[in-house]
Formats: structure tokens, sequence, C-alpha cells
């Protein structure tokens, strides 16, 4: 199943509800989100702009609607870059109703899932 048919199918969810209103992406960026989605373990490499940040900023909310009943690990090479890059983004777009504060330096609570930060 394509992410984009997985989006229409979890359309319900309201997370996934309201990232549909707000990005609308492109056939390249589908792409780079079904090699997000097809993998236990993304680790995204590559040019500056090339749309890392907003693929896993789309895919997000699905990966954790999906995988509700597994743990979920976000990693970089500080927690800085994380709150960065990933957190502080992932709020301007779905807001803190989805997108808690950092936990104790480890966790954070993403669309009512606790995720593990390292």
């Amino acid at each position: 199943m394509s992410s984009q048919q997985r989006w229409h199918k979890h359309s319900g969810s309201e997370s996934v509800a309201e990232a549909l209103k707000v990005l609308n992406p492109t056939a390249k960026q589908w792409d780079a989100i079904d090699t997000i989605m097809e993998n236990h373990i993304t680790c995204l490499t590559g040019a500056v702009r090339s749309g890392k940040t907003w693929s896993i900023l789309f895919a997000i909310p699905l990966l954790i609607h999906e995988h509700r009943n597994q743990n979920i690990l976000i990693s970089a090479k500080t927690l800085a870059n994380i709150e960065r890059n990933i957190l502080g983004p992932l709020r301007q777009i779905y807001g803190a109703k989805y997108v808690g504060q950092v936990k104790n330096k480890k966790e954070v609570t993403l669309f009512g899932k606790v995720c593990w930060l390292v």
C-alpha cells in the first residue's frame, strides 16, 4: 500500500486529517514518504534541501498511528538537533496539542504516543 493510500485510509484520525489540510506533497515527496514507511529503521541522508525533513515531518503522524503498540525511537547527533529539526517544525505544523515538550531529556509525547529520544 502506498503512503498516499495509507493517508486516505487513516484520514479519520484527527492528526492525520490535520496533516492533510496543511501539507500537499509532490510525487517526489510521496516517493520519499513511501521509502520511510516501508522500513522499520529509517536513516535519512542526502543533500541539503533534498526533502528529508519535510518527508519525515509528513510521515511521523502516520508512522505513530500505524505503530501505536510498538516502541518509537527518534535519534540524532544531539537532542538539540531533534528539538530544532523535528519537534519544533512538528509543533509549528500540527500544534502543541499533538507535539509535547521533551521530558527528562529522553521522551516526548507525539500524537498521543510516548516516543523515546536518543
